[in-house]
């Protein structure tokens, strides 16, 4: 294994994945998640426990809502409000759902809150 890192384990209602920092679980996700069909749990090293489960539609309203704060907080800096403002108009929960018939997306839930997407 080219990580530090990186531990799997199996049961038989989740996942787990052990790495040595967020990114690299994300780059074995896709492919525990494409061969074990489980729910996903991650510790990342900062101690932050992370559940990855399949989108679902009742998730859309949630996960645009962080998207949206992502973009007014975060790329801001580099695009500048007008721009932002621009991509807030178009990014909504019509938007989502039609990305997500085509794309495998995955929710990144910390307890009860959605904290990521992919």
């Amino acid at each position: 294994c080219a990580y530090k890192s990186v531990g799997v384990s199996c049961n038989y209602d989740r996942m787990i994945v052990i790495a040595d920092g967020f990114r690299n679980a994300l780059d074995i996700l896709c492919l525990v998640h494409f061969l074990f069909g489980k729910e996903i749990f991650m510790k990342l090293a900062n101690g932050t426990a992370v559940i990855v489960k399949p989108y679902q539609d009742e998730d859309a309203e949630e996960i645009v809502s962080l998207i949206i704060r992502n973009f007014r907080e975060i790329n801001v800096k580099d695009y500048g409000e007008k721009e932002i403002e621009t991509l807030v108009a178009t990014h909504d929960e019509k938007w989502f759902k039609s990305l997500a018939e085509y794309a495998n997306v995955y929710v990144f839930w910390n307890e009860d809150k959605i904290v990521g997407v992919g």
